[in-house]
């Protein structure tokens, strides 16, 4: 299975300085609660206008609050995923009980939620944080 993913080397840790080539398509995701944005929301850079950053969202086009240092940034990127791969964990994700740095060994893939040998699940459309490990 294909999936979307926005780790490892692409991801800034921090958000970017204003200068930074911010580019339609990358993928913010948020660490904490921050302008209306929720924690571990997902939402992509749609325009950048100026000094100003735009986000997609269900309410239309936001601006991105760049000085905060509640998100993070990263090119999205495909990864191939079957049962039995090894991945390692780029983020922490406490719902699904992950670490960042830990290797999981997927089990079986069912709708977008990767189910780990040892019981855990990890639902994709909430956190995408994976490589291969």
């Amino acid at each position: 299975m294909t999936m979307t993913m926005t780790a490892p080397s692409a991801c800034l840790c921090r958000p970017p300085v204003i200068g930074f080539p911010y580019a339609p398509g990358m993928v913010v995701t948020f660490n904490r609660t921050v302008e209306g944005f929720q924690r571990g929301e997902f939402t992509e850079v749609s325009r950048i206008v100026k000094r100003n950053v735009f986000v997609r969202s269900a309410a239309g086009d936001r601006s991105l609050p760049l000085r905060s240092d509640a998100f993070s940034v990263a090119r999205p990127r495909s990864l191939e995923i079957a049962a039995g791969d090894r991945l390692l964990v780029r983020a922490n994700d406490r719902n699904a009980r992950v670490l960042n740095g830990e290797l999981v060994t997927v089990a079986r893939i069912d709708a977008g939620v990767i189910q780990t040998a040892d019981g855990r699940c990890i639902d994709t459309k909430r956190f995408r944080a994976l490589v291969h490990g």
